[in-house]
């Protein structure tokens, strides 16, 4: 279980400070550590326990008391929707929507089959070759 542990410290300098998160980010479980230096206290939360976290730090021979150990409550956070703004002004014109025109023709076919497509071929010859001839 995840939980919020208090500790109560005696942080005097950065050095004494640097020391402390080193020796509880040895632990394992632990997901965050907070170090307060005006209020003395470092803040853990994590599914370690306290009294193991006492003895690690005793054992560097500094000192530490727990303060408070209080189960670490989840927040749901609601997924983020964005506001949708619909517009109620008529004066802007509809939305363009392209006139399909159909062709009709007598054989009832398709028009790319009524008139066939057209292909051009353009014969070039070259002055410099001996008379060859190349199509495009």
């Amino acid at each position: 279980m995840i939980q919020i542990i208090e500790l109560g410290v005696d942080i005097h300098s950065d050095k004494v400070q640097a020391k402390y998160m080193q020796i509880i980010a040895e632990l394992t479980g632990i997901n965050t550590v907070k170090a307060n230096t005006e209020n003395g206290t470092i803040t853990i939360v994590g599914e370690v326990d306290p009294f193991k976290i006492i003895k690690k730090i005793r054992k560097a021979k500094m000192k530490a008391e727990i303060i408070q150990v209080c189960p670490a409550v989840r927040r749901t956070v609601p997924p983020y929707q964005p506001e949708v703004q619909h517009c109620t002004n008529n004066n802007y014109p509809p939305p363009y929507q392209p006139e399909v025109q159909h062709c009709t023709n007598n054989n009832n076919y398709p028009q790319s089959y009524y008139y066939p497509p057209v292909v051009t071929r353009i014969a070039y010859s070259d002055p410099y070759d001996n008379g060859g001839c190349y199509i495009m």
